[in-house]
């Protein structure tokens, strides 16, 4: 069984269409990988698997081998969510983690709706609704460890986090999420800036399923799994910059021309910016 790469969803979806080349782990903006298996293509807990994080295990066998850090963390969140540590080293936030949760929770019930031109003249509108999830997990492994996708095309590209998501029963949607870290030893060892913005893209990938309006007739499917990622990449981009506290100007003049898979990122106006809440390390 292969997990399905953002590099191969788009491949399908242009096939015989290619408007640009997109990278599978990184772009401009610093994004992460959302996933959708099909049906065949999820894998099975191994009943012979003694571990009690078998069902972590089907995405990612490496966890077999790797030291959990204190309990698995329950979140009081709105969708049941549990936060699994496989770092030694690295600690979690829990109030923090618990309010980007909410943060995204209530966007995804707001209806809110916002204009974006794919091409030069398409009409096309991207509507935040929330995904139809009973169930999340988010597992934190050393960034030293194996790949997160067995899938040759993902080998070299050494995807930094990214979110499965299980729809095999319908009534039972759950999403995994795997986060690659540093595993620091020392003060004096660097951590990822980008930690702070993996887990928060992650967190959207999770929670918000975007719907496309669009006038645009061919390849829907490609650009619906690309609003998807311009979502929330961009918002993740917005809610660093406010955790950094920036101010509205020097953020937008910033993301001026950055963009994600050749598309404009989203940049919000300043009173949206400004009702963004300035939220804490999520991860130490």
């Amino acid at each position: 069984m292969k997990e399905i790469t953002r590099r191969e969803l788009l491949d399908y979806s242009w096939k015989s269409f290619v408007l640009f080349a997109v990278g599978a782990a990184t772009s401009a903006c610093g994004s992460t990988e959302s996933v959708l298996p099909t049906p065949d293509r999820i894998p099975t807990v191994n009943p012979l698997d003694p571990s009690p994080y078998r069902d972590l295990a089907r995405f990612y066998p490496a966890l077999d081998s790797l030291p959990i850090n204190g309990e698995p963390m329950q979140l009081a969140t709105t969708v049941p969510t549990t936060i699994y540590n496989f770092t030694q080293n690295r600690k979690v936030n829990q109030d923090p983690i618990e309010n980007v949760f909410d943060y995204f929770e209530s966007l995804a019930i707001s209806n809110k709706s916002i204009d974006y031109s794919f091409q030069m003249f398409d009409r096309s509108s991207i509507e935040i609704t929330k995904r139809p999830v009973v169930e999340r997990s988010f597992v934190l492994v050393p960034s030293d460890g194996p790949n997160l996708s067995t899938n040759s095309l993902s080998e070299a590209d050494k995807v930094a986090a990214v979110t499965l998501i299980d729809d095999e029963d319908p009534e039972k949607i759950k999403t995994y999420t795997f986060i690659k870290l540093v595993d620091v030893l020392n003060a004096d060892q660097s951590k990822d800036p980008s930690d702070f913005r993996k887990f928060v893209t992650e967190v959207c990938q999770s929670t918000i399923f975007v719907r496309l309006n669009t006038d645009i007739s061919a390849h829907q499917m490609a650009y619906q799994n690309l609003s998807q990622e311009i979502l929330c990449n961009s918002i993740s981009v917005e809610i660093e910059d406010r955790h950094k506290n920036i101010l509205y100007d020097d953020h937008a003049r910033s993301l001026k021309g950055m963009g994600f898979a050749g598309f404009p990122i989203i940049i919000s106006s300043q009173k949206d910016y400004l009702l963004t809440p300035q939220l804490g390390d999520v991860i130490k």
